[in-house]
Formats: C-alpha cells, sequence, structure tokens
C-alpha cells in the first residue's frame, strides 16, 4: 500500500514537471486577483479585467512579447505557481519581505489604501484601531494589512479568514461579522452595487500599501521575463504607467465614501 501511494505521489511530481517543461516561451502566463477592482478582478462569467493587465497588454505590445491569462484559480495557489514557475507574472501584489525571498518585484505602480467596512449601525462604534478589539471582523484570505498592523491583529484582533470578497461582504451585511477590513476602492465599489444601503466605510488611519508586478524568479522563460520587467519599468519611469492607472481611478473617484 506504501508502495503504491509512493508510487502515485512520484507520478504527479513527474506530471507536474512535464506541465512546466512542456510549455514553450512564445507567451507570457499571467494572472492576478479575482477582486481587486479596479486593479485586477474577473466578472460573473470568469473574464479577466484590469487596469494592471491594461498595463502588462501595453508592455506586451510594445516588445513584442504575448502574454496568456492563466484560469482563475486560488490566491494562494497563484503563489504557489509563482514560486515553482508554472505562472510567470501576478498582477498585483504587496511586496513583504517574505515574499522578497521568493518572487521579483517592480517597482511602485499605486498606493492601496486600506478600509474598514461596517454596518450603518455600527458606524459610530470604532473610532479609533483599539475600538476594533471587542468586535469580530473579517479579510479575505491572503490580504497582507502591512507588518506593522498584521502583528497588532494577530495579537488583539479576533478576524475570520474568509475565501473571497462576496463571502466578506455578505457576512457583513447578515451580521455575522462587526466589521471587515478590505482594499477600499473595490469595497466601495462593491457597497455601490449591492449594499449602498446597509454598509458605509471609515477611515481610521489603517496604513496602506504599495501595489507591485511580482515575478517568477525560477521560470524557464527569465529572457522574456526579463525584457518584461525592463519594459514595465521604462513605462513607470516616463509615467506611462501612472497615466494609465491613474486614469481609472480618477473615473471612480470617491463614489459612496461616507
Amino acid at each position: 500500500m506504501q508502495f503504491i501511494k509512493r508510487s502515485l505521489l512520484i507520478c504527479m511530481i513527474s506530471l507536474l514537471a512535464c506541465q512546466v517543461s512542456a510549455r514553450d516561451c512564445s507567451y507570457l502566463l499571467v494572472n492576478g486577483s479575482s477582486n481587486w477592482y479596479p486593479l485586477v478582478w474577473r466578472d460573473d462569467d470568469g473574464h479577466a479585467a484590469g487596469v494592471l493587465y491594461d498595463l502588462l497588454s501595453e508592455a506586451s505590445k510594445n516588445i513584442k512579447i504575448p502574454i496568456r491569462i492563466q484560469d482563475d484559480i486560488p490566491w494562494k495557489r497563484q503563489l504557489i505557481d509563482l514560486n515553482t514557475g508554472r505562472l510567470d507574472i501576478v498582477a498585483g501584489m504587496f511586496k513583504t519581505p517574505h515574499r522578497v525571498n521568493s518572487y521579483s518585484f517592480s517597482s511602485s505602480l499605486y498606493f492601496s489604501n486600506l478600509r474598514i467596512f461596517l454596518t450603518r449601525e455600527n458606524r459610530h462604534r470604532v473610532k479609533q484601531l483599539d475600538d476594533l478589539v471587542a468586535l469580530k471582523g473579517g479579510a479575505v484570505r491572503g490580504l497582507s494589512l502591512g507588518k506593522k498592523l498584521d502583528d497588532y491583529a494577530f495579537n488583539n484582533l479576533v478576524i475570520e479568514d474568509l475565501s473571497n470578497s462576496n463571502s466578506l461582504f455578505k457576512m457583513l451585511a447578515s451580521g455575522r461579522l462587526d466589521y471587515g477590513i478590505f482594499h477600499e476602492l473595490s469595497g466601495l465599489n462593491i457597497v455601490n452595487s449591492s449594499y449602498k444601503d446597509s454598509i458605509v466605510s471609515i477611515d481610521i488611519g489603517l496604513s496602506g500599501q504599495s501595489v507591485h508586478m511580482a515575478y517568477s524568479k525560477v521560470s524557464k522563460c527569465l529572457g522574456h521575463i526579463g525584457k518584461f520587467r525592463a519594459e514595465i519599468e521604462r513605462l513607470i519611469d516616463t509615467g506611462v504607467a501612472s497615466q494609465t492607472v491613474d486614469s481609472v481611478i480618477d473615473l471612480i473617484g470617491d463614489k459612496g465614501e461616507e
């Protein structure tokens, strides 16, 4: 029995290795969050969209290296694929000391703010971070809050780990959570679409973080990734990247903000 299990494991590892080696470098495989509007997201049919994909498409056109967007898979699986070379680029990632050991990063593309979301009935219960201690919160799995807030949350807060933003806001609206922590613009978009009469956002000075492209360090297509990195940096240095991102952000503005 142990021999059979060991043989199956070897076969699975061999199959994954073959999948990596079988893909040529005629294109780069990219992915990103499914719910980080307007940077990267998936619509109800699973189609990828977002301003960071637009930026990658611009770079792809300029250097004549095609990109393909990977099927929608969980965020943690994306990190594994990027770390093992099955994925070449993740569009939109916070840069943390731990992640720097595993991936390469572009310069900053955007600074993403975090907000507290809560029901209108609870809005006056939270004025500062310490007010969250007695409440039950939620956050989307894999969301980095920044080292300082991550450490504070670990030591002081009860935060439920949820699979996606839909679950977060549904539980918040139903009263199963007292508050949620999420990206400002993404959260406001969800509130405006589905919870405008029941959920609000408040600013209690949570730290935001810069957003980057993340690149595999072990992909077999490192030559192409190097060209992409150089082109993305050129777009950043010339202001094209900020214009591309800001043009979308400005259209959204502060709709729905309390």
